[in-house]
């Protein structure tokens, strides 16, 4: 029998199927139960995911901590924590905004309260807008 994991997502607007794997409405943003090993571990590298084992509490998934962006978890036994998104570096946000564009606006709001926001951070947005924009829609014509 394999080890499943619980996934939480506390990013804001997050869609309730993220590659692949169908999140419900928490009380702290949405879950997946049941969710295996090698998918878990791609969660736990991304920030706004907590990763859970479901019959031991919580969890390392498999090279999980390999990641130096997901801290371990703690000797209370907590999940690791992620780093929130206004205290991300470009590179982190860009990564966060190609795997889950939905997230954008959550990013877009971070990046508002910096003194000077990053160029690199703005073009990933923009492009997360459109990427997360419903495909084949098209507007009828205007002016018939």
């Amino acid at each position: 029998m394999s080890i499943l994991y619980n996934v939480l997502c506390t990013l804001e607007n997050a869609a309730e199927e993220i590659n692949g794997i169908l999140f419900e409405t928490h009380e702290k943003g949405r879950i997946a139960h049941d969710v295996p090993a090698e998918q878990a571990e791609r969660f736990g590298k991304i920030p706004g995911f907590t990763v859970t084992q479901q019959e031991d509490g919580p969890a390392n998934p498999p090279a999980a901590t390999a990641n130096p962006t997901t801290p371990p978890a703690s000797p209370e036994g907590n999940a690791p924590q992620v780093t929130p998104i206004a205290d991300m570096n470009v590179q982190e946000v860009v990564v966060l905004l190609k795997e889950h564009p939905t997230a954008w606006p959550d990013v877009e709001a971070a990046e508002a309260q910096r003194d000077k926001p990053r160029k690199l951070v703005v073009e990933a947005i923009v492009a997360a807008q459109k990427a997360a924009e419903p495909q084949g829609h098209n507007p009828p014509p205007a002016g018939d």
